[in-house]
C-alpha cells in the first residue's frame, strides 16, 4: 500500500506541475475500463464460489449420506456391541480419510482403533469404503438381512465414492493459470491508470481513493484464490474439521455408541 500511496502523491504533485497534461477529456474510457474490471472480477468471484460451494454440497451429501447409512444399519440388522462398535469407527473413519486425501495426506484408521491397510494402499477413502461395503455383507450372513435391504445399503455405499470422485475433480482442476495473471494484469493496469484520471478532478483525494480501488480489488482477488481450493486449511476454506467432527457426533447418537474424543478426531 506504500508503493500505492507514493504513486498517486507522485501522480497528483505532477498533475499540479502541468496541468496541461490532463486526461479529464478521456473520462469516457476510465467509465469503460470501470466496466470491464467489474465484469472480470464478477466472473472471478462466481468462478471461485461456484467451486467451493460445490465442495459444500458435496461434503453436505457425505454426511447426509452417513447418517442415512448409520440408521439403516442401526433399524435392518440387529448388531452386536462389537459391530456396533466397528461400524461407527469406519463410518467416522471416512470423512476423516477423505479430508486427509483432498489435502494431500494420508490418513491413519488406527487413530480410530481400525486395523491399518496394507503398505500398498495408497488411496484410503477407496479402502474404507471397501472395508464398510465388506462389513455390511458379513453382517448380512449373521444378521439375515435381505435382498432389499442390502439394495439400501449399497445406495449409501456407492454414493461415498461418488463423493469422493467429485471432489478430487474439484481438486484436480484449477483454474488455469494464465487466468490468474491476466487478472492481476488488469488490476495493476486499472490502478495505474486511475489516478492520472482522478488527480486533475479531486486533487490529492486521489490518494485515499486509490488506496480503498486497491485495497478493495486485491482483498477480492485473494479471496477468491482461496476460495477457488476449498479443501485447504485457511479460514476462508470448507470447515471440513467441523464437519467430520459434527458427523462422528450423529453417528454416534445413532448408533448409541461412544468411540473417540474430539481429539482422536481432528488429527491425522
Amino acid at each position: 500500500m506504500l508503493v500505492i500511496v507514493a504513486y498517486s502523491v507522485a501522480v497528483v504533485y505532477f498533475n499540479e506541475g502541468y496541468p496541461k497534461f490532463h486526461l479529464s477529456e478521456t473520462k469516457e474510457a476510465l467509465s469503460l475500463a470501470s466496466i470491464a474490471i467489474g465484469l472480470v472480477f464478477a466472473f472471478r468471484t462466481n468462478s471461485a464460489y461456484d467451486r467451493w460451494w460445490e465442495g459444500r454440497k458435496l461434503w453436505g451429501q457425505l454426511v447426509n449420506e452417513t447418517r442415512n447409512l448409520a440408521i439403516k444399519l442401526n433399524l435392518y440388522l440387529e448388531l452386536s456391541t462389537e459391530e456396533r462398535d466397528h461400524f461407527v469407527r469406519l463410518l467416522a473413519a471416512f470423512p476423516l480419510s477423505l479430508k486427509e486425501h483432498l489435502r494431500g495426506a494420508r490418513y491413519n484408521p488406527q487413530l480410530l482403533g481400525l486395523p491399518p491397510p496394507d503398505a500398498s494402499v495408497t488411496h484410503i477413502p477407496l479402502y474404507l469404503s471397501e472395508v464398510i461395503q465388506a462389513s455390511i455383507l458379513k453382517a448380512k450372513r449373521i444378521n439375515v438381512a435381505n435382498g432389499m435391504e442390502m439394495f439400501l445399503f449399497d445406495n449409501h455405499t456407492r454414493a461415498y465414492m461418488d463423493i469422493c470422485g467429485a471432489c478430487e475433480r474439484i481438486r484436480n482442476t484449477p483454474l488455469p493459470g494464465w487466468f490468474a495473471v491476466a487478472i492481476w494484469f488488469w488490476i495493476l493496469a486499472y490502478l495505474l491508470a486511475l489516478p492520472w484520471f482522478l488527480a486533475p478532478g479531486i486533487d490529492m483525494w486521489t490518494v485515499p481513493v486509490l488506496v480503498f480501488v486497491a485495497y478493495f480489488g486485491i482483498s477480492i482477488e485473494m479471496l477468491a484464490e482461496e476460495m477457488q481450493e476449498p479443501f485447504g486449511c485457511t479460514q476462508n476454506d470448507l470447515p471440513l474439521d467441523q464437519i467430520c467432527l459434527n458427523t462422528t457426533a450423529s453417528i454416534e447418537e445413532i448408533m448409541h455408541v461412544n468411540i473417540a474424543t474430539a481429539g482422536s478426531i481432528s488429527n491425522k
